[in-house]
């Protein structure tokens, strides 16, 4: 026999007396609309089961309406404004350049310790 599905769970209004409840949602919750993690502020349009936070990872959700941060959770409202758009993507161009340069490090570094160590190593074999 095969079992119908779960009707979704639509996500209520709050009424006016209620505007300072925030209700929360668990990943895995059968719900439509926007939705902000509660650990980041990540963003999301759910269109049927919530999952996890691509962010954070993070399992809990809010209804980005009714969020105490409203719509500027999240790194998208951020990219929004182009000044803090502009920063940020200059600070993510710095990351990767210490990224580069910490590899290169990682690389070159041997060389410094094992260039002199052969060097005085063959110098002490001539010399004995």
């Amino acid at each position: 026999m095969k079992t119908l599905p779960k009707p979704m769970r639509l996500t209520p209004v709050p009424a006016p007396a209620e505007l300072g409840y925030v209700e929360f949602w668990r990943a895995g919750a059968q719900a439509v609309g926007q939705f902000s993690c509660a650990d980041c502020g990540r963003s999301i349009r759910s269109v049927r089961q919530l999952p996890d936070c691509p962010g954070c990872g993070g399992a809990i959700w809010e209804q980005t309406a009714t969020s105490p941060l409203g719509p500027l959770a999240g790194l998208e409202a951020l990219l929004e404004d182009p000044a803090a758009g502009a920063w940020y993507r200059e600070d993510l161009r710095e990351v990767a350049r210490v990224g580069r340069g910490v590899w290169v490090a990682v690389l070159l570094a041997p060389l410094f310790w094992l260039v002199p160590a052969g060097l005085g190593v063959a110098l002490f074999m001539l010399v004995r």
